[in-house]
Parts: C-alpha cells; structure tokens; sequence
C-alpha cells in the first residue's frame, strides 16, 4: 500500500453515505476519519456571489444559505430563487413576505415569455402582481433583439388592474405606454380607468326558474300545465324570457307573475312585456304589460283601453297562458 500512488488506487465510483476518508483535524493536529455523507453536511453557506455548494470551474454558480433555514440558488453571481425559513418561495433578487412567489428582475424563457419585474401591491385588502418589462409589460423577446407584443400584452399591476399596451414591438428597454381596460377590486370589476365602486360590475349569472301565477290578495294555487322560463343577471339588470300556463288556480284579487328569479329593486319600477292567450280582460281593453312589485318577486298584469286612457289590473283568473320578457333592476 504505501508503494502505491494514489492516482494509481481502483476508482471507486459509487461511495455510500457512511464511507469514510481520512482527514486532518487542524486544531488538535491529529488524523481522524469522517464519514462521506458528514462532508456534504459541512459545506460552508457561502454567497449568491460565491454559493458553499458550487461547481468545478463555475465557482459563482450553486447553493448557499443566507442564514438559518435558508437556501438560496444562484447564477453567475446573482441570486436567482430563495427560499425562507417560513417556505416563501422567491423568483429574484428580494425578499417576499405575503408567503407566495415574488418576481423581480429580468428572466428569459427562450422563445417563448419574458417576466420582468413583479411585486405585490401594499394595499393590505389585495395582493396582485405586477408583471412588466423594463418599462411595460408582459410579452417574448423576438430574434431581433425587440420586446414582441403581437396582440397587446395584460399588465396586472399593483392596483389588479389589466392594461394592454398600443405598440405592436417595442425594443427592449424602451417604454410601453399602457392603456387601463379592466381593474379587479373588492366591489367587482371597472372598466377604462373607472375606479367608482358604485360603477363596479359585481355580478354575472345565467340560468333558469320556474315562474308561477299569483293573486294579489290571496296568493292561492296554480294547477299548471307549462313552466318554463330562464334568466341573465348582469350586476343589478336581470333579463328574463318565458311562459306559464295554468288550468286552475285558487289565487284571489288581481293576477300577477310570481317567482322571479330575483327580488325587484325596492325603489323604482321595471316593466315587462306580456303576450297573453285565454286570459279574459275588461271589456275593449288590451294588455299593456308587467310591471314589478317593489322589493318583491311578483310583477302584476295590466290592462289599458283600446281608445286610451289609464291602465288598470287585470283581474285574477283560474285558466290562461302567457308569455313575457324584458329586463327588470334589483
């Protein structure tokens, strides 16, 4: 053995954890043993300029930790993902603290997407990210060395809001100027820089209900043969379209159209359009249309006279089939 060179030893390629080498302890100068699998515990934390854990000729490339708990990942000097000791995971060069990813910088995917600069909003109600490029937005960087928007890049800034950039290729570095189109906030969506809550659209819903025939004194019970109807609800406009037949019914008073998929506004009126067959109306009169009950799911019939005049309702009736449409506000 001690004639060997050690360069002339059998390569050993595949080592396990709890092989050891022998190793020199500088401070008590005496030869100990350390197992393989403790050396790699013992690399140092080093810097995103100098990682502990590099590679063999690329010193300024590899891990390293910026203090308990921490590992970092870097490249050519330049820290390029962290993680913290709380599991926040973060895609650049600063700290995130909302417990998600945040990212700053330039990174290039080739090809296809560049994302330069992200960050969080400090509004505490919204946390939103910022995706731009130096100084616009969101595209790929084509071979010409230009930032390519072929359809208008989304921006998703601070304030939640979407912008699209006018310019089809911009070079890189350059400002984009961006228009606003849509901002997200807590009271729904605006649209072309409106930031009014009272103008936010809050709502959007389709579907279908089952409308019934109620009188306006005693509600009574419909014997019914169809019941079809279906509703769009776009924030406080709600557009309706259907049919209801009925062969009996117990309902006393004025007849009226009940179980409106919302409740009507309780402060102005909204009118619908009415097609009635087998219904009986006052003598030379005409059916004029529904019209809401404040705060309510009905809306009562009315009827006008032929030559003009007020309306009035249309009494109940125990047999009829009618038709309705039209938009009414909630």
């Amino acid at each position: 053995m001690a004639n060997i060179k050690i360069t002339d030893l059998t390569a050993y390629t595949d080592a396990a954890s709890t092989d050891v080498l022998p190793i020199v302890d500088v401070g008590a100068d005496v030869t100990k043993k350390i197992a393989i699998g403790d050396i790699v515990k013992a690399v140092p934390q080093g810097t995103a300029a100098l990682p502990g854990l590099a590679f063999d000729g690329d010193p300024n490339t590899g891990l390293f930790s910026a203090g308990a708990d921490q590992v970092g990942l870097a490249t050519n000097g330049t820290r390029r993902l962290f993680i913290d000791s709380a599991g926040r995971i973060t895609a650049g060069t600063a700290n995130s603290t909302h417990g998600s990813t945040l990212i700053q910088n330039y990174y290039s995917f080739p090809d296809i997407i560049n994302v330069i600069g992200a960050q969080y909003s400090s509004a505490a109600t919204a946390i939103c990210y910022a995706v731009r490029p130096k100084s616009g937005s969101l595209g790929y960087e084509s071979a010409a060395g230009n930032y390519s928007l072929p359809k208008g890049v989304i921006e998703l800034d601070g304030n939640c809001a979407f912008k699209f950039a006018s310019a089809a290729t911009v070079p890189i570095g350059t400002t984009v100027s961006l228009t606003e189109v849509a901002r997200v906030t807590t009271t729904g969506i605006t649209f072309n820089g409106d930031t009014a809550a009272a103008n936010a659209l809050d709502d959007y819903e389709e579907g279908t209900f089952t409308p019934t025939i109620v009188g306006t004194t005693t509600t009574g019970t419909g014997t019914y043969t169809i019941q079809s109807a279906l509703y769009t609800k776009v924030g406080n406009s709600v557009t309706i379209q259907g049919y209801v037949s009925w062969s009996a019914h117990t309902g006393t008073g004025n007849l009226a159209l009940g179980n409106l998929p919302f409740t009507a506004k309780g402060t102005y009126y909204s009118h619908l359009l009415a097609f009635a067959s087998n219904v009986a109306l006052s003598a030379n009169h005409y059916i004029v249309g529904f019209e809401t009950s404040l705060g309510t799911t009905r809306a009562p019939l009315y009827q006008g006279p032929t030559g003009g005049g007020a309306v009035i309702d249309v009494p109940m009736d125990s047999v009829g089939t009618l038709y309705f449409g039209g938009t009414y506000f909630v």
